[in-house]
């Protein structure tokens, strides 16, 4: 039979919020690589999380919070992510 750990799932959605709610990336290059990061976190989540309604877990779930920080962050980080990724594919095409 096969079974979630909730308590574990909660730990990692409380890992993920306290890693990155507080970054902000001072140029391009941070917000580039601290974008792939969250991103590449938080596609750990569908796999581990079985996304059960409120009403059958115990207490305030932290996925909600987890999902709020990642859009948040994600929107925030992307026009600055994207433009630096175009400043190393630009360079990456002209050096070859």
């Amino acid at each position: 039979m096969a079974a979630w750990d909730l308590g574990d799932v909660e730990k990692r959605y409380l890992r993920f919020i306290e890693r990155f709610e507080r970054v902000t990336p001072e140029s391009g290059r941070e917000a580039f690589v601290n974008q792939v990061l969250l991103i590449q976190e938080w596609r750990r989540f569908p796999f581990l999380d079985p996304d059960l309604p409120a009403e059958l877990l115990q207490h305030d779930w932290p996925g909600p919070r987890a999902a709020a920080v990642f859009h948040d962050l994600r929107n925030r980080w992307h026009r600055r992510a994207q433009a630096e990724w175009d400043v190393m594919e630009d360079g990456t095409a002209t050096s070859g």
